[in-house]
């Protein structure tokens, strides 16, 4: 039989994180809290509206940092409750709008530029620099020269008489 674990909230860290998480998708979220010097959880809110957000912030007595999303809810949140705390956009989401931002501006900008090609064969010198080219006509050489040799070797010639042709 399992116990439950007595836990201990503490509101003395300095730096935390928050985030929302859904519990039941796209119906049912919630905000957790985090002890970012630590790594561990603090505290999960069965809400991530700014009232619920804001009352239990202000339990916390020394926050000087506090890293969140992009959310405004959280940011008028962290501003009424810890009005003396930094607010710093946590980099996982930095990272994620910039390269959704990316790809859109790459999908509106670059695929007018992109030349479809449905069942047609695609000639190389199309695409291909004269480099990648050349690169591939010396591979395209080497391996008939390989053919060749085999077939001479199967036929019952010397390795000696192969080199030499």
């Amino acid at each position: 039989m399992l116990k439950k674990a007595k836990i201990s909230i503490t509101y003395e860290a300095q730096n935390i994180g928050i985030d929302d998480f859904s519990s039941k998708k796209r119906e049912i979220y919630n905000s957790i809290i985090t002890d970012n010097d630590k790594h561990k959880k603090i505290e999960i809110i069965n809400s991530r509206e700014k009232d619920d957000v804001v009352k239990t912030l202000k339990f916390f007595t020394n926050v000087k940092t506090v890293t969140r999303d992009f959310s405004l809810t959280y940011k008028n949140a962290i501003s009424e409750a810890l009005p003396n705390a930094k607010q710093i956009v946590d980099r996982f989401h930095i990272f994620k709008n910039f390269t959704d931002d990316l790809c859109n501006y790459l999908k509106r900008t670059v695929t007018d530029k992109i030349k479809l090609i449905k069942d047609e064969t695609i000639d190389t010198k199309d695409v291909l620099t004269k480099r990648q080219q050349d690169k591939i006509d010396t591979a395209n050489r080497k391996w008939e020269t390989i053919k060749e040799a085999k077939k001479l070797y199967e036929e019952g010639n010397t390795k000696t008489f192969v080199a030499k042709k």
